[in-house]
């Protein structure tokens, strides 16, 4: 028995192992293009709250530095993050402060490694309780965490990406493995812990509001229970009560008609809302989910999505199925816009991979395993560590050195910068203050001129054929006195 639990630990230490050294090769590098604008988000968030204690014990997230917390917060909607719950940004904020470390990319990569274990946990125990009575259970909770851990969408997100979509996760995994003791036990208490990480999940991410709304509908037209029919109500109220909670936590700050104009547009441009090029030539931008999901999980879809059809998957996954639907349709322009949307449906495909997977010959499984996890990596790799764009994409430390450049101006000065006019928390972050996106310097000299500004201005170019982190080389321009000078940063 010793032998064989030893010989259990040891596939997911090797696991564990693979996904450190791949991981690690993105560990310490600045906060990048892809997809790192929430980090830096948080980390802007945090440091702003380490400086003002009375906008911390608030808990308001900050888009921007922009934000000023002496003006009524009407005005300030556009530079706060108050669409969502604050867990996302305060759980990391307080493991900063625990662990001594300064707000940063290190810093959150680590709270991000230490969420992720969090998260596998909460995985295995569920899966587990899926796999009991089935003769090769461990293999299907091996493969399971292997496919889910080595997916490229988990190796990004879940450690470079933090993002509210992987904030929720462990709470959401709990909540279903709550669930489905309640349901192979009938005992209430496990529908009380159901509805009490649903409550918790929903301060992180939407994605526990249809989670609980698809367990009350389940409780409600459950056929088979010999249980009370008033326990779908459970999950339901812990949805009501997570979201009054929001409501009330952000119009004690606002004000509750600012507050629902405000949810009422941003609602809106996340359901409808088609944002960013169309990725797949033949699809209209409203379908960049189908191409998210290629990116998300490689070779590892083609197997879940013949198990879908060949495979009696449990009734809790198709639950967890029609959640993240749910979700996707909801939010449409969110799923078109963000690839990290796909990270909901990790656990129901790797899962059905892995059922699909244990059933095969020796031969074969072995083969498809190695498949779906070296293609995984490689895409992984492909996606984070090769450059195929052009111009400032193609330096992976542009955003580092823009960032260094606005903070050395770091005056009571209005700074733009060339940033293909898209705005970057990231540039944010290493600037310490906020700056004015643009596409040249004309457009930098137009926007000044219409401000009326009593203020001076410069204009900031980054070269872009410098992939240095030291004598990085910049060009700024005095928008006062339109004076050009070259400045070299040691």
């Amino acid at each position: 028995m010793i032998s064989n639990l030893k010989s259990f630990w040891k596939q997911y230490l090797l696991i564990a192992i693979v996904f450190c050294a791949v991981v690690s090769i993105n560990f310490a590098k600045p906060f990048g293009f892809f997809r790192e604008s929430n980090p830096a988000l948080v980390a802007i968030t945090a440091s702003y709250w380490n400086k003002n204690p009375d906008i911390r014990k608030q808990h308001i997230p900050l888009y921007s530095y922009s934000f000023q917390k002496d003006q009524p917060p009407s005005t300030q909607f556009d530079n706060t993050i108050t669409t969502f719950g604050y867990a996302w940004f305060a759980v990391p904020y307080y493991f900063l402060k625990l662990t001594y470390n300064e707000p940063g990319p290190i810093g959150l990569r680590i709270f991000s490694l230490c969420w992720l274990l969090f998260t596998a946990i909460a995985i295995y125990k569920l899966v587990s309780l899926l796999g009991l009575g089935k003769s090769n259970s461990r293999f299907i909770n091996f493969l399971t965490i292997a496919f889910y851990l080595l997916s490229p969408v988990v190796m990004w997100y879940q450690v470079n990406g933090y993002v509210h979509e992987t904030a929720v996760l462990p709470l959401y995994y709990l909540s279903w493995y709550f669930f489905l003791r309640f349901i192979k036990e009938e005992k209430t208490k496990w529908l009380w812990w159901t509805a009490f990480f649903i409550l918790l999940g929903i301060q992180f991410d939407w994605l526990p509001f249809f989670q609980g709304v698809v367990m009350s509908i389940y409780l409600l037209f459950n056929k088979k229970r010999s249980f009370s029919k008033w326990v779908f109500l459970l999950p339901g109220t812990a949805v009501l009560l997570g979201v009054a909670y929001i409501f009330y936590h952000y119009t004690s700050w606002s004000s509750v008609t600012d507050y629902v104009q405000f949810m009422k547009w941003k609602f809106g441009s996340r359901t409808v809302g088609e944002q960013g090029p169309s990725y797949i030539s033949f699809l209209p931008p409203s379908f960049n989910i189908a191409f998210f999901y290629v990116l998300s999980y490689g070779v590892l879809l083609i197997f879940s999505m013949i198990a879908l059809f060949r495979k009696k998957l449990p009734t809790i996954v198709w639950l967890m199925i029609i959640t993240a639907i749910l979700h996707h349709i909801v939010f449409w322009g969110f799923s078109s816009e963000h690839d990290y949307a796909a990270l909901k449906m990790s656990f129901p495909l790797a899962f059905a991979a892995s059922l699909l997977i244990s059933d095969l010959k020796k031969r074969y499984y072995s083969f498809a395993t190695i498949a779906i996890i070296v293609f995984a990596i490689g895409q992984y790799y492909l996606l984070h560590n090769v450059s195929y764009r052009k111009g400032m994409h193609a330096d992976d430390d542009f955003l580092y050195k823009a960032g260094t450049a606005v903070k050395h101006y770091a005056a009571d000065e209005l700074i733009y910068v060339e940033t293909n006019g898209i705005h970057f928390p990231q540039v944010e972050f290493y600037a310490g203050r906020p700056y004015i996106a643009v596409e040249s310097f004309e457009e930098a000299k137009e926007k000044f001129r219409n401000l009326h500004a009593n203020r001076s201005a410069r204009f900031i170019r980054i070269p872009i054929y410098d992939n240095q982190h030291t004598n990085v080389l910049w060009e700024s321009y005095d928008l006062n006195a339109q004076v050009s000078d070259t400045t070299k940063v040691q």
